[in-house]
């Protein structure tokens, strides 16, 4: 075989011609390889086995890559393809590719044809997909030359070779008015009338089959200018738009809005603007604003609703960025922001802080200061994710009036009332009707205010027609602007010519849009996909384009006003786009988008999801799905995380059991934290689905969780033992040891409730034995909440270790359930150590922790126990009577089967008060089959210390033999120690106390 130089031919049907000029036969791999090496450029092997044979094992497509390359070298020529761990093109080959994508060829030079023509990839879908993101852009490559070596020709009079320019143009962008517009005209201009208008018939064809649509208004003026021989100008160039068609220079017809919001700035409301797209919202808010001063600017975008604290990421960022260098941001500010900045190595970790929303609040803080702003402005707001408005509007709640000293800035917010969420919506009203908020609507200009619009614009011939336009546009200030720029971009505006044709603004813009070049629009499309936070790196990626070749687009965007820096110049532009795209293309970007972000490391996964899954692919988007479900409980929003993992069971099921059904489970957990009742149904789809011994196991072990609180010694038996069989069966690995670590912590529940103390301790040790053979520390921390419940009974200062270092251990990796759960045990404890102060300080900290979650009614009834126990032991008897009242109101025995023994700590509280009378009625309704069987020899002891008091000392004596009983079923050494009080033994009580750190001024003591 010659060592001359080959050619490859890669544009319509490819060929390989050897060095003598002659087509060799090539299989379709060896063609894709050749002009994927000759557009990416050398390549691991492992991409390249990926691409070629996707479907097969990565050792077997390794392979077949070598047998490929093997072929090459052996049929054709072994300098073709150099290959070592990189395969590459070799010296030996040139490519008609080359020459398009690096220089600038000679227009004579440009090939025709698709890239790859009649090449079947179906066996590679991530092949196919690249290959038509690179005929899209080739095809804008060659679609940009001849444009302007067409328009060259034209400029310089050469009419028949511009025309022959013009026909390969519109072969390659066949729906293009633009270059249909140019063939018509060139015939024109070389004086085949006949040709040009049959040009016309052929455009209106064209777009008709492949659209749908109609010739655009300046396509069909030409042909009628062509028809009646009045085509005077050899060009057509776009015309300069006067600045005050993009922003008129004067705010008109809003004084009666401007009033309003004048006098809600006066008294520090919230001023709310509603209106639908394009009526004026952003510039009113924003003119007033700036007439007070500097504004701190926020704003919603498309696909924030989707990310919890997206919107609030934005800020950060944008705050971060703009600070000096030698700003030095609080350590507890730094590890609290962690979660919602990934991609800032400066920052904490993933962990979630309990100090996130003090954090947010200091960082907005420190840029309302920068920036010297004397409000708040935020768009957009019916764009702005849940966590956001949530986390806002409870900074707002406490700190009105706005805008006094020392207090939060003036807020000035913009949305549009058909896309706020209703429980958004909600709120806001709330405030208006509170008198905090003023919520204004913004309707369309009256006809003498789109008078006052048209004369502050420098377009001639429009203010006499000022009427039309009102009634032409209903009002809309956007849809005035646009159908102006539309007359001024016509040509000469007489008084008799006709508005464009449109039913609504979006068509006007539409009409925009198609004037741009290929690679423009493409620009604007991916950004409309990627809908927020995009910049010019990330459409680059997104179309795999060179940066700079997305730069020269994007200049393109800025000059036709469709973007503004990396915005759009209005969220209608963005919409538009999003709806032309052709949905073939616009799942293809969607997928591409997805691959892009997924490169960068504070890429949010819930937005990397919904590309995939906007691009058709579920597979790809599960993954995605599941780690956003985790991202949203780092943050503690428990319901988006169940739905996040709820998605991606869908997206899984397809294809992926096993993935469908952990997904299942981890919402289960998060519905169990929340203790929502949807969590009944999610066990019974486990149950369902279960079909290795694992997923028996997990069913189980969330059949549990289920039952928790409703200490039924019975039913949690039987399920725990069900679970653990299923164990048995099942593999030893780490997904089966934290199972077996949530039914060891069914099984202690278990044993601490029947009284079997060294059985508790075992179960628990065993569960911190699995935390630290896996790693986990919130097992770890849960064995250590456990054993301090358990030592609460006879070794409390031991409980009160174990409960602090639980605590600690919770709140390491953001769980403030337990860590609240942890404090409301310590809380007890210390109370019986008789450490008010402590105890109350704990109490307070353990709601804290809570109030910071979703729900968590169970916890809550914990909590509520605790408080009353700490309201007694300080003398605070009108507080514990409230929280007692409080309990019952909020709370039912479903939430916790503790809410059972409340009559007995009310009780307690009617005895101190001295009325006892009372207290015994209460005790004696305590007494039901509900009542907690572990609390009830602290019931019997009540009893007789009521009744004692009273003076019913044989009755006394009744009830103190029944705690006896009960307590050699289970020994607490407090409640023992008032059981020796109460029998007149109060040397042995002391001693009893003494030897366990007890105070005779404890809880259990009074």
């Amino acid at each position: 075989m010659s060592n001359g130089s080959w050619r490859f031919a890669a544009f319509g049907k490819p060929r390989l011609f050897d060095p003598d000029g002659r087509a060799v036969r090539v299989e379709g791999r060896t063609l894709a390889l050749l002009a994927y090496l000759a557009l990416e450029g050398p390549t691991p092997r492992s991409r390249l086995a990926g691409l070629l044979w996707p479907d097969t094992p990565e050792g077997a497509a390794r392979n077949n890559l070598v047998h490929l390359l093997r072929r090459i070298a052996k049929s054709h020529a072994p300098h073709l393809v150099a290959a070592d761990e990189n395969v590459a093109l070799g010296a030996g080959l040139t490519v008609d590719l080359a020459l398009l994508v690096r220089s600038a060829p000679d227009p004579a030079d440009v090939p025709g044809g698709a890239l790859l023509d009649g090449v079947d990839l179906d066996h590679s879908p991530d092949l196919a997909e690249w290959l038509l993101a690179w005929r899209e852009r080739l095809d804008a490559r060659r679609v940009e030359l001849l444009a302007v070596h067409a328009a060259e020709l034209e400029a310089k009079g050469e009419y028949a070779v511009a025309v022959r320019v013009a026909a390969r143009l519109l072969d390659l962008a066949p729906v293009s008015e633009d270059a249909h517009r140019r063939v018509m005209r060139l015939n024109y201009l070389l004086g085949d009338r006949p040709a040009a208008l049959k040009a016309y018939h052929r455009c209106q064809d064209v777009l008709w089959k492949e659209l749908g649509v109609k010739p655009m208004p300046e396509t069909a003026d030409l042909a009628r200018l062509i028809d009646r021989g009045a085509v005077d100008v050899p060009t057509l160039r776009p015309p300069t738009l006067p600045p005050s068609v993009l922003r008129p220079p004067v705010l008109v017809g809003r004084e009666r809005e401007w009033n309003r919001m004048e006098r809600a700035w006066h008294a520090g409301r919230l001023v709310l603007l509603v209106g639908p797209p394009g009526v004026g919202k952003s510039r009113l808010m924003h003119d007033f604003v700036a007439s007070k001063g500097t504004a701190f600017r926020l704003e919603g975008r498309p696909g924030d609703r989707g990310a919890p604290y997206a919107t609030t990421a934005r800020m950060l960022r944008r705050v971060l960025d703009a600070l000096e260098p030698g700003f030095s941001m609080p350590d507890w500010v730094s590890d609290a922001l962690g979660p919602l900045l990934p991609g800032r190595p400066a920052l904490g970790t993933s962990t979630f802080d309990p100090r996130l929303g003090e954090a947010i609040n200091f960082m907005s803080g420190v840029g309302i200061v920068a920036q010297g702003a004397v409000a708040t402005i935020f768009e957009d707001l019916h764009l702005v994710d849940a966590a956001t408005t949530e986390m806002g509007m409870a900074m707002l709640s406490s700190s009105f009036p706005l805008g006094r000293p020392g207090g939060l800035p003036h807020f000035v917010g913009a949305f549009r009332d058909e896309d706020l969420e209703p429980h958004v919506r909600a709120l806001f009203r709330r405030f208006v009707d509170a008198g905090q908020a003023e919520w204004i609507d913004v309707g369309p200009l009256d006809d003498e205010a789109v008078k006052r619009l048209v004369a502050t614009v420098e377009v001639p011939h429009t203010l006499e027609r000022a009427a039309e336009l009102a009634a032409f546009t209903g009002g809309n200030p956007l849809f005035v602007l646009e159908t102006l720029r539309r007359l001024v971009e016509r040509g000469p505006t007489e008084v008799n010519a006709s508005l464009p044709v449109a039913e609504r603004v979006g068509q006007l813009i539409g009409q925009r849009l198609a004037g741009l070049t290929r690679s423009a629009l493409h620009a604007a499309r991916a950004a409309a996909v990627l809908q927020s936070d995009f910049d010019l790196e990330l459409v680059a990626d997104t179309l795999r384009a060179p940066l700079l070749e997305t730069a020269a687009a994007w200049e393109e965007l800025e000059r036709a006003h469709v973007v503004v820096g990396e915005r759009f110049s209005h969220d209608v532009m963005a919409e538009v786009l999003r709806a032309e795209t052709p949905e073939g293309v616009r799942r293809l970007l969607h997928r591409a988008a997805a691959r892009a972000l997924a490169q960068r490391p504070d890429a949010l996964p819930s937005r990397v999801a919904h590309h995939w899954q906007a691009g058709g692919d579920g597979a790809r988007a599960a993954p995605w799905l599941v780690e956003a479900g985790h991202a949203a409980r780092r943050t503690a929003r428990l319901g988006e995380a169940a739905s996040f993992f709820a998605r991606a069971a869908a997206a899984s099921e397809p294809h992926d059991a096993d993935g469908a059904f952990d997904a299942l489970a981890a919402r289960a957990e998060m519905l169990a934290l929340m203790q929502d009742a949807e969590h009944a149904h999610a066990v019974r789809d486990l149950h369902a689905r279960a079909v290795t011994p694992l997923q028996r196991a997990t069913a189980f072990m969330q059949e549990y969780r289920l039952l928790e609180s409703t200490l039924d010694v019975e039913r949690l038996s039987t399920v725990v033992e069900a679970g653990f069989a299923a164990l048995r069966v099942a593999d030893d690995g780490a997904p089966e040891r934290l199972v077996e670590a949530q039914l060891q912590e069914g099984a202690a529940l278990v044993a601490f409730i029947e009284g079997r103390e060294d059985d508790t301790a075992r179960h628990l040790n065993r569960m911190r034995v699995l935390g630290e053979l896996t790693g986990s520390v919130e097992w770890q921390a849960k064995a250590h909440e456990g054993l301090g419940l358990a030592h609460s009974y006879g070794a409390p200062r031991a409980a009160r270790e174990h409960l602090e270092r639980a605590e600690a251990m919770h709140l390491r990796r953001g769980d403030f359930v337990r860590a609240g759960s942890s404090l409301v045990k310590l809380a007890r404890v210390l109370a019986e150590l008789g450490e008010n102060r402590a105890a109350s300080e704990v109490a307070s900290r353990g709601e804290a922790h809570l109030d910071r979650l979703d729900v968590n009614l169970g916890e809550r009834v914990a909590l509520r126990f605790s408080q009353i126990v700490v309201a007694q032991l300080v003398g605070d008897f009108e507080g514990a009577y409230a929280l007692y009242e409080r309990s019952l109101r909020d709370h039912t025995l479903e939430h916790s089967s503790l809410l059972a023994s409340f009559p007995l700590l009310h009780a307690k509280t009617l005895r101190l008060t001295r009325r006892r009378a009372e207290a015994r009625a209460a005790l004696e309704a305590a007494r039901s089959s509900s009542f907690p069987g572990h609390l009830r020899a602290l019931l019997e002891i009540e009893a007789a210390a009521t009744l004692r008091e009273q003076g019913h000392d044989l009755a006394a004596s009744e009830r103190l033999e029944a705690a006896a009983a009960l307590l050699a079923q289970r020994e607490n050494v407090a409640w023992r120690a008032r059981w020796l009080d109460l029998r007149g033994e109060p040397r042995a009580a002391a001693a009893l106390r003494e030897l366990h750190g007890l105070s005779p001024r404890g809880w259990s003591a009074l």
